[in-house]
């Protein structure tokens, strides 16, 4: 899983992030793991 800032991209990049991979909410609010 990769921290995207540490949820800071993930609430701000949320549908950029999304193409790359899947929020993980259970990880460190921040983590993406890629599908």
């Amino acid at each position: 899983a990769r921290t995207a800032g540490r949820g800071y991209r993930a609430h701000h990049h949320r549908g950029r992030l999304r193409a790359v991979g899947v929020h993980d909410r259970r990880g460190n609010g921040g983590a993406w793991s890629p599908v």
